[in-house]
């Protein structure tokens, strides 16, 4: 994904006779009341919607420029972290539930309470879900849209190799079965499924299956070595038979949509959150589908409905009711979401998310059919994680690295899992 600015895009257009001459409508004021930045991940489909509300926008708010911002989630937050050292963040954030506690608790974005039923109207939003964007009692985030860990599936390629899905009441042993029919049949170079032990959510489903969690309520590791263990090995075997790709293409798997196994057409399987299921059919000219993850025989539901991301108010901004007017826009503007449509998840605005579903497009209609699924077979959702978590995530993803390129056993890295995880808490 880019770096490059919406509005430094358009200083460049304008900064040419011709470009101003083919732009003409693109103009930047000299001078505003109210500058605004405003930074968020994604995708380019979330970019060019999300670019095309903030015209909107201004466009209904004369005297406030807004300057864009998008990058792909793995260069996001370390630029946010720089920036939040440096006392420059955004004026308005896009977060993710699992920051959110560590930035309120730092002062680094401020509580919102004081602007809603002023510039931000929450009178259609479920009090419960609001309520996931409260820490420590003050809300600091409101949720842009709901989303759920899923399965995501090539249905061209199941079609090609002939199989049949099974029903989403799926066990671990029906998945792996179900890939290895798939192995028997696919060509040189394709696999069955994507390897994703080192996304997060997976393993926090597998543990959640089992009763446990990735953190308790009082902010520890909720897990042995021993269940870190069992998870891995589970993923080094799908690796020995070949269910999953190697090492080499494993590593190629970044966090931007296009790099994803199932983008670049090598898999017939892979795992993401509801939401990118648009962003994933965007890379993709084989049609996708979604389903709920496999379930442990006589286990509990490791599923769970989260907010998949918050809009948030940071402390350095100088504008902030301008900034407010700005979150109220993208959350409950019925013609800014008509275009936003449902790329972040399903609404939070009920009365925004039934008029979508008034007319939903073909992914919108999958989403609303998986989260009809999803709720009869979910538990609730995981305790906030504690602050270094953020950091725990990054680790997992390079030690992972470590083991499918068999410098670790599964029990060595859940030691190490555990024991880094450990000393990360205790220092944050």
């Amino acid at each position: 994904m880019t770096n490059l600015t919406r509005r430094s895009f358009n200083r460049y257009l304008l900064a040419s006779a011709a470009g101003a001459a083919a732009f003409g409508g693109l103009t930047v004021p000299a001078f505003a009341d109210s500058r605004l930045r405003f930074m968020w991940w994604g995708n380019p489909t979330r970019d060019e919607r999300t670019n095309a509300v903030v015209d909107l926008f201004e466009g209904n708010n004369s005297g406030i420029v807004v300057d864009t911002e998008a990058l792909a989630s793995n260069d996001y937050w370390p630029k946010i972290a720089t920036q939040a050292a440096g006392g420059n963040m955004p004026d308005v954030m896009q977060m993710d539930y699992r920051f959110l506690f560590e930035y309120a608790r730092r002062g680094q974005i401020v509580p919102l309470d004081d602007y809603v039923g002023n510039q931000i109207d929450l009178s259609n939003f479920d009090p419960g879900f609001v309520d996931s964007g409260r820490v420590d009692g003050q809300l600091f985030g409101i949720p842009f849209g709901a989303n759920s860990p899923s399965v995501i599936y090539n249905m061209a390629k199941f079609a090609e190799y002939g199989v049949t899905l099974p029903d989403h009441s799926w066990t671990w042993d029906e998945f792996w079965d179900f890939a290895r029919q798939i192995k028997a049949v696919a060509p040189e170079g394709q696999w069955a499924v994507a390897d994703k032990a080192a996304w997060e959510p997976a393993f926090d489903i597998f543990l959640r299956q089992q009763g446990k969690q990735l953190y308790t309520e009082q902010g520890e590791l909720g897990y042995t070595a021993a269940d870190a263990a069992e998870y891995f090995e589970m993923w080094r075997q799908a690796r020995e038979e070949g269910l999953v790709p190697p090492a080499d293409i494993t590593a190629q798997d970044s966090d931007g949509l296009d790099t994803r196994p199932i983008s670049r057409r090598r898999v017939a399987i892979d795992f993401a959150h509801s939401n990118h299921l648009g962003g994933l059919q965007g890379q993709n000219p084989d049609e996708l589908g979604i389903t709920l993850f496999p379930h442990r025989e006589g286990g509990v539901p490791g599923q769970y409905m989260k907010c998949a991301t918050l809009l948030c108010i940071t402390a350095n901004s100088d504008a902030k009711d301008d900034a407010a007017k700005l979150v109220n826009y993208l959350l409950t503007d019925p013609e800014a979401n008509k275009i936003l449509r449902m790329e972040r998840g399903v609404p939070g605005d009920n009365a925004i998310a039934a008029t979508l579903l008034e007319d939903p497009d073909d992914i919108e209609r999958k989403t609303i059919e998986y989260f009809a699924i999803v709720q009869d077979n979910v538990s609730p959702m995981p305790p906030p994680p504690p602050a270094g978590a953020g950091e725990v995530e990054v680790m997992m993803v390079r030690l992972y690295g470590e083991l499918i390129f068999d410098r670790l056993t599964p029990e060595e890295a859940g030691e190490r899992l555990v024991n880094d995880a450990q000393a990360i808490l205790d220092r944050a």
